[in-house]
């Protein structure tokens, strides 16, 4: 396994991604991580995911509600935060998603998570497939894990998973093997 600083930009037309680390990734599953980002970056500036987004169903906690009006967030609302590239580690708009990712080993449910305020996101290698299923994982978790950046939050009993970062992240993942597949 390899330690890496290497920082990344993957440009898109309206949102972009920056990769500020990547850890305990081997060269070919950076490699491999890069390109599925790049993947997310174009399904994530598509009309078929803006239209998605906006018209799905979702409930939502969220913490930032210094932002919101008795807590409640438009599908508009939470699209535009996203796009903006600003959450509550990085705070700057800038359009990119700031993804700092360590790969660890777990033998259980979890296909990643993030700390409160920390910068980085750790990644399950257990579900670290280098396939479509694996890039469609990869997207899915990514945006997941930037929404409880934003401040949206699980529900404490996750019957429905219709949270924000379910949904966002069912959406990117459905997409990005529509895209592969070449149904787009």
């Amino acid at each position: 396994m390899i330690a890496s600083s290497k920082q990344v930009m993957i440009k898109g037309e309206t949102l972009s991604i920056q990769i500020n680390s990547i850890k305990n990734f081997s060269t070919k599953q950076q490699d491999f991580y890069i390109v599925a980002l790049k993947i997310t970056v174009a399904v994530l500036n598509t009309v078929a995911f803006k239209r998605e987004a906006l018209n799905a169903y979702m409930t939502h906690r969220n913490t930032r509600s210094k932002l919101t009006r008795n807590n409640i967030i438009s599908r508009s609302r939470i699209y535009e935060m996203l796009l903006s590239g600003a959450d509550n580690v990085n705070p700057e708009q800038d359009g990119d998603l700031d993804i700092s990712i360590v790969l660890y080993k777990k033998n259980n449910r979890v296909i990643g998570y993030r700390r409160t305020r920390s910068k980085i996101t750790y990644l399950n290698s257990k579900f670290f497939r280098m396939n479509n299923k694996g890039i469609a994982t990869i997207g899915s978790n990514a945006i997941h894990e930037q929404l409880h950046k934003l401040g949206f939050k699980h529900a404490k009993k996750h019957y429905t998973r219709n949270e924000v970062p379910y949904v966002y992240g069912k959406i990117m993942y459905r997409l990005i093997l529509n895209y592969l597949n070449n149904r787009f």
